[in-house]
């Protein structure tokens, strides 16, 4: 994705009228496509255009699925989508690593919402806001709760040593409070 929120998507092997489809610079709002035929130029496509990295593959028939593999161990959080011509082959996709697979020809408007879902997970993620209101620390040793009598022990030993005006060694495994 670049900074003016330009995604970049590869078809592969899509016959002409899907084709005409998603290169039309209308056709799907905030993407790129980038067109090939073979599985040898789909990997050779695999690097960077123009500042722009690829963003998600569609792949368009069974012949392609022997390229999946060479895409997963090139690029392994790549989202790819497969376009399968029937159940066998879409299972067989899935099971290769394909995170996606369109059964048959598929309307535009399918395709759009499809890719406009891969756009949302694609999203960098809103920063997490600090807590705002902090934790309430208790006043004095009697607010800390507790029954077991090992940790009412050691509040005690605790509360003792806290009146005390001499230096103290606070020892014991890291991480145990």
């Amino acid at each position: 994705m670049t900074p003016n929120g330009t995604y970049l998507f590869m078809l592969t092997g899509a016959d002409p009228a899907l084709e005409a489809v998603f290169t039309r610079n209308d056709a799907l709002t905030g993407w790129r496509c980038l067109t090939v035929t073979t599985a040898e130029a789909a990997l050779a496509e695999l690097g960077t255009h123009d500042g722009l990295v690829l963003d998600l593959i569609v792949l368009c028939g069974d012949r392609f699925l022997p390229l999946l593999a060479e895409i997963r161990a090139q690029r392994p959080l790549l989202p790819v989508i497969m376009q399968a011509d029937e159940r066998a082959a879409a299972l067989r996709a899935l099971r290769h690593g394909a995170n996606d697979a369109v059964l048959g020809p598929q309307s535009t408007a399918h395709w759009k919402r499809l890719i406009a879902s891969y756009a949302r997970m694609l999203a960098p993620a809103p920063e997490l806001r600090p807590l705002s209101l902090p934790l309430p620390m208790p006043e004095s040793f009697d607010e800390i709760a507790g029954c077991n009598s090992g940790f009412r022990s050691a509040v005690a030993i605790a509360a003792k040593a806290a009146r005390s005006r001499i230096p103290l060694l606070l020892s014991g495994e890291s991480g145990t409070g």
